[in-house]
């Protein structure tokens, strides 16, 4: 029995292959070539808190306003009135959504409150008084690698604090307290990217290397994605 020769061809190919090298039989396509594919790589997976306020981060010491018209007057009847302002988050319709930036990640969304406002003394035809308010809230985060081509998966928004403050505070002088409400909302973002990837190590790591953001255009999207609903 006569002995096969390695380098020449096997199977019903079609073609010949070159003879003079191992490395010429390597390019005819019965030789088994490195298999890719597609991965699905995490860019970088946190918990993003942000804030929402409701009414103004500030309260005003009665005590040091002007007591003239037109602060004095309305000072001393909200005062006398005793007015409440209780604030309920309606958390089951937070609207959040997450723009992808270059090296970051930004949350912005909406947070509902109902709002309803009493006294101690009678107001008929006035109060109590009762609306709804749409509480932005809004965190920027760095996101090492991050472009704004990559994928995003965001986690429903979560109070995760909140905080009740009275109208009016205790105190010698009334202290008008403007913000009434305050919480702490958390979102879990994941940053997703997908690329080739083959089988063995060292070319892992050089398909990791390019899938990099080092070729990212940060201006490939202008637009920041809003949490309001149309």
């Amino acid at each position: 029995m006569g002995r096969k020769n390695f380098l020449e061809p096997t199977g019903n190919s079609g073609s010949r292959c070159n003879r003079g090298s191992l490395g010429d039989l390597c390019k005819c396509h019965h030789c088994k070539k490195e298999e890719e594919s597609l991965v699905e790589r995490v860019v970088c997976s946190k918990n993003v808190y942000s804030t929402a306020e409701f009414l103004l981060p500030f309260a005003l010491d009665t005590g040091t306003l002007p007591t003239g018209p037109p602060i004095g007057p309305v000072i001393t009847a909200i005062a006398a009135l005793g007015l409440r302002a209780d604030v309920r988050p309606v958390e089951g319709q937070i609207n959040t959504e997450v723009t992808v930036l270059k090296d970051a990640v930004m949350v912005f969304g909406t947070l509902p409150v109902d709002v309803t406002v009493t006294a101690t003394t009678p107001v008929p035809g006035v109060l109590p008084l009762n609306f709804r308010v749409l509480l932005y809230f809004q965190e920027i985060v760095e996101c090492p690698g991050a472009c704004p081509t990559d994928q995003v998966v965001m986690s429903r928004s979560v109070i995760e604090k909140d905080v009740n403050q009275p109208l009016i505070g205790p105190g010698t002088t009334p202290v008008i307290n403007l913000l009434i409400y305050k919480a702490v909302i958390r979102t879990q973002v994941t940053v997703t990217r997908v690329g080739m990837e083959g089988n063995r190590k060292h070319h892992h790591q050089h398909h990791h290397s390019q899938d990099s953001n080092q070729h990212c255009n940060p201006r490939q999207s202008d637009t920041i994605n809003s949490p309001l609903r149309y």
